[in-house]
């Protein structure tokens, strides 16, 4: 790297399907990386299997869990399991997620047997912060079921924000405003009369979101399969003067 020259923040698409895996992508999960520093958003069920294409596990600086629907959660029983028996880390993975994923982690495990020196446990709650390496984590509550963290991201030059699951409120409003990138869900193309709310965002209350909040660039993720991603892309554009694009699995996003 040139001298002087800013260093980006980095988001790879590890997984990125909706509430299940779809054809040709696993459920949520994302690497983001500045200078050396690396950490896992979430580890969906399948995302193991491409993380690899990214980095070793054992390489991670840490994990954030938002919440503990399988979506999110599931292959981070697998990471462990491939670092306890085949690429230990050199220092426990600091691990935050709200407690009760701690407790699934732990029953999943079989209760006595999570090794300290793989994970470092951090229950982690909303209006907290965390510092790794130079990416600083602030973390907000989401309007969603299960107790969910919205993360804020910042290496001191970008930000992110990554709304993980939930229903639009103050705080994921607040938690993306004026973000360089947020990485936003848009489950449904339309919010149905059926659909609850405080569950999921569509496309149109997503786009609403990233122009109150002066957000410069959305990623869109989290699609349901079938719903039609091209439609929801088109919803985004027409209700967001900024840059939105779809997640896609092995997509690298520079910001």
């Amino acid at each position: 790297m040139a001298e002087g020259r800013k260093l980006l923040l980095q988001l790879d698409i590890i997984g990125c399907a909706g509430s299940y895996p779809a054809p040709h992508s696993a459920c949520s999960s994302y690497l983001v990386r500045s200078g050396m520093t690396s950490i896992l958003f979430d580890a969906g069920n399948g995302s193991q299997t491409n993380l690899y294409s990214h980095i070793d596990p054992a390489d991670l600086d840490a994990i954030v869990i938002s919440h503990g629907h399988s979506d999110h959660f599931a292959d981070l029983v697998g990471i462990y399991h491939y670092l306890k028996y085949a690429s230990a880390p050199k220092s426990p993975i600091s691990i935050f997620a709200p407690e009760d994923v701690f407790d699934k982690l732990k029953y999943l495990l079989k209760p006595g047997l999570l090794d300290s020196t793989i994970f470092a446990l951090n229950p982690t709650r909303p209006n907290s912060e965390a510092v790794v390496n130079n990416i600083s984590l602030r973390f907000f509550e989401a309007n969603h079921p299960v107790p969910t963290l919205i993360t804020r991201i910042s290496d001191g030059n970008s930000t992110m924000c990554y709304g993980a699951d939930g229903d639009v409120n103050e705080h994921l409003e607040a938690a993306s405003e004026g973000v360089d990138l947020l990485l936003g869900e848009s489950t449904w193309v339309e919010r149905g009369k059926s659909f609850p709310k405080g569950l999921h965002l569509d496309a149109r209350s997503l786009a609403l979101l990233a122009r109150g909040a002066n957000v410069k660039s959305v990623v869109i993720t989290h699609i349901a399969f079938p719903a039609d991603k091209i439609k929801i892309l088109e919803i985004v554009r027409q209700n967001y003067s900024g840059n939105p694009e779809l997640a896609r699995e092995g997509s690298v996003f520079h910001f």
